[in-house]
């Protein structure tokens, strides 16, 4: 019985190994002929970019003073409250004055009777210079009365500029704003006797204009000395040929623009730099002394350059590369030289031609060689102000580089992470790329 069962068994076996068979081989059919996976793409584009550099810099009052005692006194009132905003001649503290009036009256006092012995000393100067003629008194009594004349027109002049020491100090009781700004925390209390010891009663800082300080090294002083076409590192044409742009620390472009003010004469040996200060009017008053932001400086008229999103570039052991697609849809990996970021986007100096298309999203799906389904990207960041300048790209194309930086966080290339999200997470600043 078992004999006669055996070849059932390979037929069945046989049937088994066959329709297997068979099935791998409709998957393959049906993998090669499947939809090649869609991605968005962009093309890369030229627009007129100004040469910009980006430093990190700081607010520095162009006026800032310490306002101090110069008498000795107990704090009577602080009419501007701490953290206030004065003018000119505004009183900050009062200190007490009895004592300065006090001195100033018996001053005054002291001068009028100086003037009355001054006035009793020219009468009789005035009667003996007759009566020394007429021989009727001595020259030695003569003498005396001149020498007296003279004491007295001396201890007149002392008593005046007594007076107006004690009108001074009387003056000195009331500290006032010696210009516009903002006061600081006072270091003080009401009641406290003060003296020009004490030191520093409160801070008053001008807030409009305010300088930004930075530092630029050696080398990009060159660069941006012949850039502007000028031979020495002064202050070319006032300033304003050189556009300066500031980055407040929230990542918000101030709207105003600045102007150099001021270049330092010499490189510091210990840093390699060069100290230079531009001035912005800081009419919504958003710099502060000693706060940190960065200055973009734009030196040059604008040049026709290839910008793309950043969110297309990926990075690997080799350097920056974009995933191209061909006339034929075929994925293309091109390695490529980047320069300044430009908000969202990014100069390429090199590796790609105006108007080919880059893979912005589905970058995840695919990998050099393969067909895509390419779909144009409905708004193109690199594209969205194609006359702007970085900082008008960089706010116009924020909110977008949000969803074209999540698809390529990483990168289907292999051995390659995405730059995407990385490059488009610093809002609106551009800065030295490459």
């Amino acid at each position: 019985m078992t004999i006669l069962k055996m070849p059932a068994t390979r037929t069945l076996l046989s049937t088994l190994v066959t329709a297997t068979v068979f099935a791998l081989a409709a998957g393959q059919i049906a993998a090669q002929t499947a939809a090649p996976p869609k991605v968005t793409v962009t093309p890369a584009i030229t627009k007129d970019v100004s040469p910009e550099t980006s430093f990190i810099a700081r607010g520095e009052a162009i006026k800032k003073v310490d306002l101090v005692s110069r008498v000795t006194g107990f704090l009577d009132e602080q009419p501007a409250p701490d953290g206030s905003l004065v003018k000119t001649g505004d009183i900050v503290f009062q200190i007490e004055q009895d004592t300065y009036q006090a001195e100033l009256e018996a001053q005054q006092a002291n001068l009028v009777q100086t003037q009355a012995n001054l006035e009793n000393a020219n009468v009789i100067l005035s009667r003996d210079s007759k009566l020394v003629k007429d021989s009727t008194i001595s020259q030695a009594t003569y003498d005396t009365s001149v020498a007296n004349q003279k004491v007295a027109t001396g201890q007149v002049a002392a008593a005046q500029a007594a007076v107006k020491t004690a009108e001074l100090n009387l003056g000195f009781t009331t500290v006032k704003a010696p210009f516009d700004g903002r006061l600081s925390r006072a270091t003080v209390s009401l009641g406290a006797l003060v003296d020009p010891s004490t030191g520093s009663l409160i801070t008053l800082v001008q807030e409009k204009p305010m300088y930004v300080t930075f530092s630029i090294s050696d080398k990009t002083m060159l660069q941006v000395m012949q850039q502007l076409h000028v031979d020495t590192p002064t202050v070319p044409d006032g300033g304003s040929k050189a556009i300066v742009k500031a980055q407040l620390a929230d990542g918000n472009m101030l709207d105003e623009k600045g102007k150099i003010v001021f270049i330092d004469n010499h490189i510091d040996p210990d840093t390699g730099s060069l100290a230079i200060r531009a001035q912005f009017d800081n009419t919504e008053g958003l710099i502060f002394d000693g706060s940190f932001l960065n200055v973009i400086i734009q030196n040059g008229d604008p040049k026709r350059m290839i910008v793309i999103p950043q969110a297309a570039i990926g990075q690997d052991q080799r350097g920056s590369f974009v995933l191209v697609v061909d006339d034929k849809n075929t994925v293309e990996q091109r390695y490529i030289t980047t320069g300044q970021v430009q908000g969202v986007d990014i100069i390429v100096k090199d590796g790609l031609r105006e108007g080919e298309n880059i893979i912005v999203d589905g970058l995840q799906k695919v990998r050099p060689g393969i067909p895509v389904d390419p779909v144009q990207a409905t708004i193109t960041p690199a594209s969205a102000d194609s006359g702007g300048t970085s900082g008008d790209a960089g706010s116009s194309g924020s909110s977008s580089s949000s969803s074209s930086s999540g698809s390529s966080g990483t990168s289907g290339a292999p051995a390659s992470t995405g730059t995407g999200g990385s490059s488009t997470g610093a809002t609106d600043t551009p800065s030295q790329g490459g």
